[in-house]
């Protein structure tokens, strides 16, 4: 999804040791994430309303989540229905980390909704 990062981690020194730590999340405050050039992390996303292009609030943000068809975006419409907005293809979402935003197109929102 974008850059990854190699850590080393004093005490894990082994595959097998470091293999306990596969898919953990690290942690650190939000004032020391250095965001890439109007870019976002993860932790972003629950802050976030979901838009359609003419600004009509749709949702909210919930997560970031690793789908077979590529990364997604779990959403939350004001009613409460959950659908995944993708970040991948023709159909992908937009993210504006300035405005704090998620830009879907409406018709494919709608398309999602129950």
């Amino acid at each position: 999804m974008g850059t990854e990062w190699l850590l080393r981690l004093g005490g894990i020194e082994s595959p097998e040791a470091a293999k306990l730590w596969h898919g953990a999340f690290l942690c650190v405050p939000d004032d020391a994430v250095v965001r890439p050039e109007g870019g976002w992390i993860a932790a972003d996303l629950p802050a976030m309303r979901v838009v359609d292009e003419s600004g009509e609030e749709l949702g909210t943000g919930v997560s970031l989540e690793e789908l077979p068809a590529g990364d997604a975006i779990l959403c939350r419409s004001k009613d409460g229905h959950e659908i995944f907005l993708p970040l991948v293809g023709d159909f992908r979402c937009e993210v504006d980390a300035a405005a704090k935003v998620i830009r879907a197109s409406r018709e494919l929102w709608d398309a999602l909704l129950p």
